[in-house]
């Protein structure tokens, strides 16, 4: 992934900082998320971490393939083999039940092996219409940051 990289803001710094301490990291709200992941992202690409930032769309287009390829443990493995996970726009997994499937085994791993995961989504936790109910427990069991602004 080609991401442009620029200087980090003073919240996104906080929350590399602290990204190990917190597990899951949920982001949600109106505010510029997609950058925050995208700082993320270039940060700990730098340095050498295996990372992957997806986005929800994306996510889905590559299962889709992975599926008529019948490449889904190769998919799942690819996810599962990686320090850090970023997820952006998490809420278009609604009523996706094969989606949210494999979404469940990757976090339930990711959780289970001590790798972090950050997913963001325009709604809270408990406002995500149509997700099984483990996978918003998954997120739970981490912290939840709303952002409602732009970042400065």
């Amino acid at each position: 992934m080609n991401i442009e990289s620029k200087p980090i803001n003073f919240f996104t710094r906080r929350i590399i900082d602290n990204l190990g301490c917190v597990n899951p990291l949920y982001i949600y709200g109106n505010g510029d998320k997609s950058e925050i992941l995208r700082e993320i992202y270039n940060y700990y690409k730098s340095n050498n971490k295996n990372i992957i930032l997806d986005y929800s769309q994306g996510f889905m287009r590559k299962l889709r393939v992975a599926k008529m390829n019948r490449e889904d443990k190769l998919f799942e493995d690819k996810y599962k083999n990686i320090d850090i996970l970023l997820i952006d726009d998490i809420q278009y997994f609604s009523t996706k039940a094969a989606t949210q499937d494999v979404l469940y085994r990757i976090l339930d791993f990711l959780y289970k092996n001590n790798k972090v995961t950050v997913a963001t989504s325009d709604v809270a936790v408990d406002e995500l219409d149509g997700f099984y109910e483990i996978i918003k427990d998954i997120f739970k069991l981490g912290k939840q940051i709303e952002i409602n602004c732009p970042l400065i």
